[in-house]
C-alpha cells in the first residue's frame, strides 16, 4: 500500500475448516479457544468457534517496505498461523527486486532453490504460498519508468507470465498482480491504445494473465491490488473495475482510508456494489513501517485488533492485516485477529489481548511481558492504549489531601520502579531471544522512563540542585531515544522539571 504505510497484509484464501489448518493446529486452537471460553469471552463452544469460521481467506501478506523477513522467520510464521487457524501468506516483501523492480527477470537456480523450500514449509502446515508480483511504474525515475510494464506489449505480458510460470513450477497456484502504489501515467504506446486509461490497461492485463494461465492451470487463481485500493465514493478506475474485471478475480480493498479506526459491514457493503464483488479487507494492523518515516519515531503496535464490526464478515470475501516488520512481536496481536475473524460477534478485544499474553510463544513470565507491552497499546484503533500510567499520573495531580498524594506518590513510584528494572527482569523470561531482539530498544528505553519517572518524583519531594541536574539528564537520555513507547512519562518528567 502507500509507501509512508507500506504493506504487509494477511490474507485469507478459501479452503475448508480441516484442510485450513491441520490437526496440530487444530488442537492446540482448541486449547487456546478453551482458555477464552471459560473467561467468559467465548460466546460459542471451544471446538466451533476456534475450528470453522465464515471468513474463508485468513492469512499474512508479507509486503512492507524495509529489509524483509528471513527465511527462518517465515517459517516460525506457518507454524504459528496453523496454530492459529490462518490459511495463507502472501509473499510480497518490497526488499524483493525480483518481485518488484525486475519482475521481469527470473530467480536465479540459487533463489528460486530457497523459493522452493519455503513454498514447500508453507504446504507443510497447510498454508497457501501466494506470490505478489509488481511490474507497475513504482517511480518517476528512468530506471522505474524503463523497467515498469508497457501493458499493450505482447512481449512484456509474455514476460510477466514466464515469470508466473517460473513460480508455477515450485508450487505455487495464486498469484496476487499488485499496482498498488504505482504512478498512474501510462507509456506513449500504452496511451496510443487505451489514451491516458490506466484501470482499462491494467484490468485487461489482468483478464488477458487470467485466461491464459487458467489454460495452463485450472488451479490458477489471480486476485488484484489495484491503484486506488480505498475509499467509499465511486469513480472512473471503479467503474472500470467493475464492468471490466472478470468476476473470479478477488480485489484488495483496505477501508474508508489506508488506516482506520474502525470498519463495519455497511463500508464493506457499500463496497461491494462499487467494485462488483465482496472485496479481501486488507486491513492496516498491526503494521507500523510508517512510524519509521513519519516523524522517524518507531513504534510497536501489539494492542489488540478492535473497531471491526461482529457483522463485517457477511460482506467481505477475506481479511487480510498487515503486521509490523517485527514478526515475533506482530504475533501479539495477530492472535488477537485470529480470534476475531474465528468469532466476529463474540469478540472482546481486552480479552483476547489478557488471553494472547498468556499464550505468546517465547514468554515464560506473562505478567512481566504485559507490563512491557501495555505500553505498546497505543494505536490509531486505541490512542489511549492499556497502559496504567495516565490514571496513575492523573491520582497523584489531582491528590487533594495529604493522604491520597501520599497514596497517589507510592503508586506511582512502585510503577516507575517496576518499569526502571524491566531491562533486567524481562529478559531471562523471554526464551524466544529474536522476540527479545525486536523489542529490545524499547525495553530499554522504557527502563529510562521508570527511572526519569523516580527522578521526577524526588524533584516533586525535594527539588534541591542535585535532584534537578540528574531529572534533567535523564530527561535528555530519554528524549535521544528516536523510539516512541512511555509518552505519557516523558510529559510528566517534563512537568516535574518545570515546577519551581
Amino acid at each position: 500500500m502507500d509507501k509512508s504505510l507500506g504493506i504487509v497484509a494477511i490474507i485469507v484464501l478459501g479452503s475448508t475448516s480441516i484442510a485450513g489448518c491441520g490437526w496440530t493446529g487444530h488442537l492446540q486452537a482448541y486449547a487456546k479457544q478453551a482458555s477464552l471460553a471459560s473467561s467468559g469471552s467465548a460466546s460459542t463452544s471451544a471446538s466451533s468457534a476456534r475450528t470453522t469460521s465464515m471468513v474463508p481467506i485468513r492469512g499474512v501478506i508479507e509486503g512492507f517496505y524495509g529489509h524483509p523477513w528471513t527465511n527462518p522467520e517465515r517459517i516460525n510464521l506457518f507454524r504459528f498461523m496453523q496454530q492459529e487457524n490462518m490459511n495463507t501468506y502472501v509473499y510480497a516483501p518490497k526488499g524483493d527486486p525480483y518481485q518488484r523492480m525486475d519482475w521481469r527477470l527470473p530467480y536465479p537456480p540459487a533463489k528460486l532453490a530457497q523459493m522452493r523450500t519455503l513454498v514447500n514449509d508453507a504446504k507443510r502446515d497447510h498454508i497457501r504460498f501466494v506470490y505478489s508480483i509488481s511490474p507497475g511504474m513504482t517511480g518517476t525515475s528512468t530506471a522505474a519508468v524503463r523497467k515498469s510494464i508497457t501493458y499493450s506489449s505482447p512481449s512484456d505480458r509474455k514476460a510477466l507470465e514466464a515469470k508466473i510460470n517460473q513460480l508455477r513450477s515450485i508450487g505455487v497456484n495464486t498469484f496476487m498482480l499488485s499496482f498498488d502504489d504505482i504512478q498512474t501515467t501510462l507509456k506513449p504506446a500504452d496511451q496510443r491504445v487505451d489514451g491516458h486509461d490506466y484501470a482499462r490497461a491494467q484490468m485487461q492485463l489482468a483478464n488477458e494473465i487470467d485466461a491464459d494461465e487458467r489454460a495452463n492451470d485450472p488451479n490458477f487463481q489471480l486476485w488484484l491490488a489495484p491503484t486506488s485500493y480505498y475509499g467509499l465514493t465511486d469513480g472512473p478506475y471503479w467503474q472500470t473495475l467493475r464492468s471490466t474485471l472478470k468476476r473470479t478475480i478477488k480485489v484488495i480493498w483496505t477501508g474508508k482510508w489506508v488506516l482506520n479506526k474502525s470498519i463495519n459491514s455497511a463500508q464493506a457493503k457499500a463496497v461491494t456494489k462499487l467494485i462488483g464483488r465482496k472485496p479481501i479487507l486488507w486491513d492496516n494492523y498491526p503494521v507500523n513501517d510508517y512510524t519509521y518515516d513519519v516523524g522517524r519515531r518507531p513504534q510497536l503496535m501489539m494492542g489488540p485488533l478492535q473497531g471491526r464490526s461482529g457483522s463485517l464478515q457477511n460482506n467481505i470475501a477475506g481479511y487480510i492485516s498487515n503486521p509490523m516488520i517485527q514478526p515475533y512481536a506482530s504475533q501479539l496481536a495477530l492472535q488477537t485477529i485470529a480470534d476475531y475473524l474465528q468469532d466476529p460477534t463474540g469478540y472482546h478485544p481486552k480479552t483476547a489481548w489478557e488471553n494472547a499474553i498468556q499464550h505468546m510463544p517465547g514468554v515464560t513470565n506473562p505478567q512481566l511481558f504485559e507490563a512491557f507491552a501495555a505500553f505498546n497499546t497505543a494505536s490509531i484503533l486505541n490512542p489511549s492504549g492499556y497502559s496504567p500510567m495516565r490514571s496513575l499520573i492523573s491520582a497523584y495531580e489531582n491528590a487533594s489531601s495529604t493522604s491520597s498524594k501520599n497514596s497517589a506518590t507510592k503508586a506511582l513510584e512502585t510503577e516507575f520502579a517496576r518499569l526502571a528494572r524491566l531491562p533486567r527482569t524481562l529478559p531471562p523470561t523471554i526464551t524466544n531471544k529474536a522476540l527479545l531482539h525486536e523489542i529490545q530498544p524499547w525495553l530499554t528505553k522504557l527502563g529510562e522512563e521508570g527511572q526519569g519517572g523516580l527522578d521526577a518524583i524526588a524533584v516533586l519531594q525535594h527539588p534541591s540542585t542535585t535532584n534537578r541536574a540528574r531529572l534533567s539528564q535523564q530527561i535528555h537520555t530519554v528524549e535521544a531515544s528516536p523510539y516512541k513507547i512511555g509518552g505519557s512519562i516523558i510529559t510528566f518528567m517534563q512537568w516535574a522539571k518545570s515546577r519551581r
